[in-house]
């Protein structure tokens, strides 16, 4: 069995109910100031060995007011992460990908944007997530 773990990097989220079409969206809001990068989402997938296993994120919807990087990096499976029901992997290294925003210069205001992760080692789940940030 394979699992998947975030971290998020924001203080709470909220499941959409309406309006999100078929597959659930957490919900996450942060605040920064200006065009400082930001890290907004970590993510991993690991199997019952506590081992790494691949997946992709795809961007559903770009942000309209800043860019959107994807980086790889060494993570650590933590006990308060959202997890599904698992095997005590806490501690253990794992291969994360990790989501910065940074607002176009001199832009201020509320940006959005939403993406997906997927595997082919979790059979058929998504987990979709819609970052809104709001720039001071």
């Amino acid at each position: 069995m394979n699992y998947f773990g975030i971290k998020a990097v924001s203080a709470g989220f909220l499941l959409c109910t309406v309006g999100c079409g078929s597959v659930p969206v957490k919900n996450y809001d942060y605040t920064t100031e200006g065009s400082k990068e930001i890290m907004t989402y970590s993510a991993y997938v690991f199997d019952d060995n506590c081992a790494s296993k691949p997946f992709n994120i795809t961007m559903i919807e770009k942000p309209s007011n800043g860019t959107i990087t994807i980086k790889q990096a060494p993570g650590t499976i933590g006990e308060d992460s959202e997890l599904e029901t698992g095997p005590n992997c806490a501690g253990k290294p794992v291969n994360a990908q990790e989501i910065f925003y940074s607002a176009n210069e001199g832009f201020t205001g509320t940006d959005e944007f939403m993406f997906e992760i997927t595997s082919a080692e979790i059979d058929d789940e998504v987990t979709r997530s819609k970052i809104v940030v709001n720039v001071e």
